[in-house]
């Protein structure tokens, strides 16, 4: 007759060797233990597993050619399985050892009271004085020994406090429960000594990047950071002294490819007609006789070949451009008889990846390896991530990046200069999102966070204010009235603003590249409200990312441009624009700018921002 062999393996008494832990909440742990087998059926039994373990996830191997798999059979621990583990069991045997020696404690006590309460009854009795004398030695030498006594539980009791402390804390530390069991049934030729393998991935497991930026104004055009993972883990089970990778990649569980629907085309019952719309026309006037406030827009059919019309420059001037004409396509049969035309688009490869890479970096404290689709590190050495909930900090790596750092400044807002630092990633992976600390010069500054920057891409953060730089701004504003004739008899009202800011460079040396940026407000053709730039000289005419250099006798050297937008676009289509300044030590100098808002008198007009969105990458 054939026997089974039984081995029962406690995991809690049997570390973890590795973990692969994914962004997804999912972890991948790996276990070895040592095994010896008999001839025949062997059963061996792995328990206190994490109830979070997924059944389907579970793999055995390590067998070699000593042994076959033979069955495995996995039974998740529910919900209240975890209220009898060895902690509960701890409190409530240090709980009961507490209360006997309180216990023991009160009895000495109530003892001394007894007798103190005695001696004190015979004050009112007659007693002859050697036996008062008699009873007195034997009370001094009761209540010392008894307090003795009293006073020797006070250890004992402590420590019981203590631990009974202890446990309690360490069982509201631990989350999760590991009530789970795992019964691997092999079968060996002969007797002999396995390393076996089990492998499952569980959930309540995670990690996010994080990272500290290092600058100093010593050497602007370099920063360093130190890349660095929060993992938190609530299995119920405790990671110690185990191999740690992390991963940016899912964990490819219960995933499959989505199928497409069939589209249809339908009837829409609340848009059945298409309105053309008109070409922008002009968002700010130059005070010129070539061009007047008003260009009525010339626009192609909805359908038809675009037509050659006049065209309205940003500030006003009129030109005849032809529009650029490019080759049409040949028209296909589509698939409903129609005859369409199709677009080329530009070929693109489907499923070419580059090879995974090890990146060397300097100060290096993991492995780092990275394809078309994530990263994966390797953290060196092994690290103890318990099953708390909490924030576990490991190290990946510290690195030099490329970096410029500049003074800009929006004093219509805040009346500060900021540093910005705008960084480079020139290593050969992504930064993957995550919250950034920056410090400048080893001083805390503030907190931020990026999006994925991929490699040779841009994220900006900001260092602080520069105290240096003293910065105050004023906006004043007239009103008049102006000739009739050109509102076709109706009169217009005029409003001049005037911006100034004053900038005192308080610092024994030169500063350049200063930026202040500001911006004009939007006239609206609709109601006939024209903004006319009027100052600084040469801005309405600028082209995008062309820099003109304004000269007004002051020491410092200035210029004026459109600021550029995260979108893309020129600033000028949303009337942004900045001042670039090096300005000498120790001097002081004014920026002004000034516009005019036109519209028909008696017409009430407000200044009203709008939010923009913009990007932390480029």
């Amino acid at each position: 007759m054939t026997t089974t062999k039984h081995l029962e393996i406690d995991a809690r008494k049997q570390p973890v060797k590795s973990v692969t832990v994914y962004k997804s909440g999912k972890a991948d742990v790996s276990r070895a233990f040592s095994v010896d087998l008999e001839v025949g059926e062997n059963t061996i039994v792995v328990s206190h597993l994490s109830n979070s373990l997924q059944k389907q996830s579970v793999r055995v191997s390590g067998m070699g050619g000593a042994a076959r798999l033979s069955d495995i059979v996995t039974t998740i621990g529910s919900a209240g399985d975890g209220d009898t583990n060895d902690s509960v069991i701890l409190q409530q045997v240090l709980e009961r050892n507490s209360k006997h020696l309180v216990a023991q404690q009160g009895v000495l006590v109530e003892e001394l009271q007894i007798l103190r309460s005695y001696a004190k009854s015979m004050e009112h009795t007659n007693v002859p004085v050697e036996e008062m004398f008699k009873f007195l030695e034997v009370f001094r030498e009761k209540q010392m020994s008894t307090l003795s006594t009293i006073l020797e539980f006070e250890k004992p009791i402590g420590e019981a406090h203590r631990a009974l402390e202890n446990a309690k804390k360490e069982a509201k530390v631990n989350k999760g429960i590991a009530e789970s069991k795992v019964a691997i049934q092999l079968h060996a030729e002969q007797a002999c000594k396995i390393t076996l393998r089990l492998r499952y991935v569980v959930h309540d497991a995670t990690w996010k990047p994080v990272y500290d930026l290092h600058a100093s104004l010593d050497d602007p055009k370099s920063v360093k950071i130190s890349y660095r993972a929060k993992v938190t883990q609530s299995t119920g089970e405790d990671w110690s002294d185990a191999e740690l990778t992390l991963s940016s990649a899912s964990a490819l569980t219960n995933m499959t490819v989505p199928t497409l629907p069939t589209y249809k085309i339908s009837s829409n019952a609340f848009f059945t007609t298409s309105v053309p719309q008109q070409p922008p026309r002009s968002l700010f006037t130059r005070t010129s006789t070539s061009g007047g406030l008003f260009v009525p827009p010339v626009g192609s059919g909805l359908f038809g070949a675009p037509t050659a019309a006049p065209s309205t420059s940003l500030f006003g001037s009129t030109s005849t451009q032809p529009q650029p004409q490019s080759e049409a396509p040949a028209p296909t049969q589509s698939l409903f008889g129609q005859t369409t035309t199709n677009q080329s688009q530009p070929n693109q490869a489907i499923g070419a990846t580059n090879p995974a890479t090890a990146v060397a970096l300097t100060e290096s404290t993991a492995t780092i390896r990275t394809n078309s689709i994530s990263e994966t590190y390797a953290v060196q050495g092994t690290v103890n991530v318990p099953s708390d909930g909490e924030e576990h900090v490991v190290s990946i790596t510290s690195f030099d990046v490329e970096a410029d750092i500049t003074r800009v400044s929006v004093p219509r807002l805040k009346a500060d200069v900021y540093l910005q630092c705008k960084v480079k990633n020139a290593s050969a992976y992504r930064l993957l999102a995550g919250i950034v600390r920056v410090f400048l010069d080893d001083s805390y500054v503030s907190t931020a966070s990026i999006s994925d920057i991929e490699a040779n891409e841009t994220f900006e953060c900001t260092l602080g204010a520069d105290p240096s730089i003293g910065v105050s701004y004023e906006r004043t504003t007239k009103t008049t009235t102006g000739e009739a004739r050109r509102f076709g008899g109706f009169e217009s009202s005029v409003t001049t603003y005037t911006t100034r800011m004053v900038i005192k460079n308080k610092r024994s040396t030169p500063v350049n590249q200063l930026i202040f940026k500001d911006a004009l407000p939007l006239g609206d053709d609709s109601k006939d409200w024209k903004v006319i730039l009027r100052q600084p000289k040469g801005l309405a005419d600028a082209a995008e990312n062309e820099e003109i250099e304004v000269r007004d006798g002051s020491k410092s050297k200035r210029k004026i441009r459109w600021s550029s937008l995260p979108n893309g676009k020129g600033g000028e289509t949303e009337g942004k624009y900045e001042w670039i300044l090096d300005i000498p030590a120790g001097e002081e100098t004014t920026l002004l700018a000034e516009w005019d808002v036109k519209a028909l008198k008696g017409e009430f007009w407000i200044e009203r921002a709008e939010a923009t969105f913009g990007s932390n990458a480029s």
